[in-house]
């Protein structure tokens, strides 16, 4: 049974803006002494032990200035460098998705509550609101379910728990459920937690499947 969408939760990268770790490697080049792109993306992607220090600081459990200052060690950066520094450069790994904003947009017009629910460290959350600053203003600050804050990624069940309570509270549907919820995300395994826990979901990446595609497949669910 397909129950009636009353608000729509976007994840954040893939599928409202593309990034590209690379990009930012090959930009901090000139700050880091003779290191090669590809020496940059293993220090800071390349492994597991940095996979699990991105998730920690994703969920808020490592500040912002001390993270810095791990880059700053990881790369033997000058201690010159400044978190604005950092800002900007990684600003230059987001693409917006060509098209998203129309969607957007056409959701607003019909007053459909809309949500960003993402995985996001706080300095890309800075570097997303300065490159981007038309796309998050259109999601209200209270409609932004961001990890950092919150202090659980996806597809932890609490985040999407979270989402809910936080619709809930802001739209005064106390009552309702999950299943009330649209979610859109790129990755399979936060698709299937949704799933399990009773919400509708769209898997959609942009590097896959077109905004036209992804505009069409929103239409097939009875959107309140």
């Amino acid at each position: 049974m397909t129950y009636p969408i009353r608000v729509i939760a976007f994840d954040m990268g893939r599928v409202l803006i593309d990034f590209e770790h690379f990009v930012f490697c090959q930009n901090m080049i000139p700050y880091c002494n003779g290191l090669t792109a590809t020496q940059i993306y293993q220090k800071l992607f390349g492994c597991l032990k940095a996979i699990n220090w991105w998730n920690n600081y994703e969920k808020g459990h490592i500040d912002t200035l001390t993270f810095v200052e791990s880059i700053r060690n990881k790369l033997k950066l000058d201690s010159k460098f400044e978190l604005e520094e950092l800002i900007d450069i990684v600003a230059t790994s987001f693409f917006l998705n060509e098209g998203i904003l129309e969607i957007i947009d056409s959701l607003i017009v019909k007053k459909v509550p809309i949500f960003i629910i993402s995985n996001i460290s706080e300095l890309h959350w800075f570097a997303l609101y300065k490159k981007f600053p038309d796309l998050v203003g259109r999601f209200p600050k209270e409609n932004r379910i961001l990890s950092f804050e919150v202090g659980f990624r996806k597809p932890d069940s609490r985040i999407y728990l979270y989402l809910k309570r936080r619709f809930g509270a802001i739209y005064g549907f106390n009552s309702r459920e999950i299943q009330d919820i649209l979610f859109i995300d790129d990755r399979k395994e936060n698709i299937y937690e949704f799933e399990r826990l009773g919400g509708q979901t769209i898997q959609y990446n942009c590097r896959e499947q077109t905004t036209k595609w992804l505009a069409e497949t929103i239409k097939t669910y009875k959107v309140w």
